[in-house]
């Protein structure tokens, strides 16, 4: 490589180093690799992902629907209107948000069923969504005033 020199009639002459020559390759490999593995990773949706991962046990990782998808999925699948499910979910729970009611008694789940009722008229656990949701797509339409968001 040659270099203008002003104050010398001649140019000089500069070595360059093959470290020089292979750098941009290295650089470039070093992105790709940055950028396989970024694109690797899972990409969550605002809002968190359409799945939860819920861990039972160590060894067995189960994958669930989000409580609104499920939420959409029971009712559609027990031809109940979709958009009272959620409409009460909402008001009940924040669609699952808050889970235990926060002005006491045992209301608990993603539609507040108290213990009573649950234990009198829904079968599993009150705290698993699946469950929750089937007994209130099973009870609301027979005790609409159960909730006051009805």
């Amino acid at each position: 490589m040659s270099c203008y020199n002003p104050f010398h009639s001649k140019p000089i002459k500069r070595e360059v180093s093959p470290l020089y020559l292979i750098l941009p390759f290295i650089y470039i490999a070093l992105l790709t690799v940055a950028l396989f593995l970024a694109l690797s990773q899972p990409i969550e949706a605002e809002g968190g992902n359409l799945y939860q991962k819920v861990e039972n046990e160590p060894s067995e990782v189960k994958i669930s629907l989000t409580v609104e998808k499920e939420i959409r999925h029971l009712a559609t699948l027990n031809n109940f209107p979709v958009d009272t499910a959620l409409r009460i979910a909402d008001c009940e729970s924040k669609t699952g948000k808050y889970l235990y009611n926060f002005e006491g008694g045992s209301a608990k789940g993603v539609y507040m069923f108290i213990d009573q009722t649950w234990e009198n008229y829904c079968e599993g656990e009150v705290l698993n969504q699946t469950d929750n949701i089937n007994c209130f797509i099973k009870l609301y339409p027979e005790n609409k005033d159960w909730w006051k968001c009805a």
